[in-house]
């Protein structure tokens, strides 16, 4: 009872100096996440104008020619020695937005539907249109494409069929949201717990427990569970605005239950195992930023890496924190790799190996 109550005390302790008393922890670990996915979806959520949208038109037209002409933006390619397959892999490459394939001699039939519009003889023109809505641009494209042909064609002459390569309805909320718990994990133990750890040992409190009955290993699961929980703080307040958003957030919790708990044991044994080779706090600061840096911007947090060049998801491979992520785009069927919970626990197991082999070290002063 006497030893519960003592860890309770230290842990109280150290929650009201770590994180309580600090207007720092409260800004980065629990409001700057959603600061940033508000940001994020204000500046990108409602792309639209500042894009080019390439687009290949299976067939030939002089009429459609002149109207994407004249649409500020677009770029469309009309081709006739191709086929639907070839256009549907270009688009799952990302090399196009959209296609459309259009019916034989399309400007006669359309000119013909003109004249015998609202005659029995009248006949519709087949038209369809394949996009991928997982993807925004390419949704926009079919947007666009959907508003020339109502405009030309009207339901009377035009009648046309949407071609949906990818089922699942995206947009960039929801692409951002993983992202951002992502940051949000990377804060909470790169800048969170392995500051902290490197405070203890600066400020000489490793050494000092040595004549107390508390353990080092009490006093990192204590420091690790702040973390947490301040963790939990955060995402819980960038869940309620993302939801506010319109991302519907429950679909995501089961899966991130698990894969967060997972980033946070591969960050908590990364920190430690770090402390083991270096307690320099200016080496420590720069392996912080280009590790960050490096894991956000490469690691395919706020652009999506089935589109990223052979280099940039070479690398990505090796980060932790970016199958985490992948793991939350996963549920809307947007992931680029595969061993989600294998390379984690791999990365974990490596970290661990390097803590009990080193441990000694832990318990030495800067």
């Amino acid at each position: 009872m006497y030893n519960l109550a003592h860890i309770f005390e230290i842990f109280s302790a150290l929650f009201k100096e770590l994180f309580i008393r600090s207007k720092e922890s409260v800004f980065w670990l629990v409001l700057f996440p959603t600061l940033l996915f508000l940001i994020l979806t204000s500046i990108f959520g409602n792309v639209g104008e500042n894009i080019s949208l390439k687009v290949k038109i299976l067939g030939k037209s002089e009429i459609l020619k002149d109207v994407f002409t004249s649409i500020k933006q677009f770029e469309a390619e009309f081709v006739e020695n191709s086929n639907i397959e070839v256009l549907k892999e270009e688009l799952k490459n990302g090399k196009i937005n959209a296609f459309v394939v259009l019916p034989k001699d399309f400007d006669s039939r359309f000119g013909l539907a003109n004249l015998l519009r609202n005659t029995r003889l009248m006949r519709k023109l087949d038209i369809e249109i394949y996009y991928v809505p997982v993807r925004q641009e390419s949704q926009i494209a079919a947007d666009i494409l959907n508003g020339v042909f109502s405009s030309i064609g009207g339901s009377e002459r035009i009648e046309y069929a949407v071609h949906k390569l990818n089922a699942t309805q995206f947009n960039y909320n929801y692409f951002i949201y993983p992202g951002v718990i992502g940051m949000a994990i990377l804060s909470a133990f790169l800048f969170g717990f392995l500051d902290i750890l490197t405070y203890t040992h600066r400020r000489g409190i490793v050494k000092r427990l040595y004549l107390t009955p508390t353990s080092l290993i009490t006093l990192y699961t204590l420091i690790g569970l702040i973390c947490m929980i301040v963790l939990v703080i955060g995402l819980i307040v960038l869940s309620f605005v993302a939801q506010l958003k319109g991302v519907q957030v429950m679909r995501y919790v089961p899966t991130m239950l698990i894969h967060v708990s997972m980033a946070s044991a591969v960050m908590i044994s990364m920190a430690m195992a770090i402390l083991t080779v270096s307690k320099n706090t200016s080496r420590l600061f720069i392996f912080e930023q280009i590790f960050f840096q490096v894991q956000m911007f490469v690691g395919g947090f706020y652009f999506p890496l089935k589109q990223a060049n052979h280099i940039v998801r070479s690398i990505a491979q090796f980060l932790p924190i970016t199958y985490t992520v992948d793991a939350l785009r996963k549920v809307d069927g947007f992931e680029a790799f595969q061993n989600h919970l294998l390379v984690p626990t791999l990365y974990i197991f490596f970290f661990a190996l390097i803590v009990v082999l080193n441990r000694k070290r832990l318990s030495v002063g800067v």
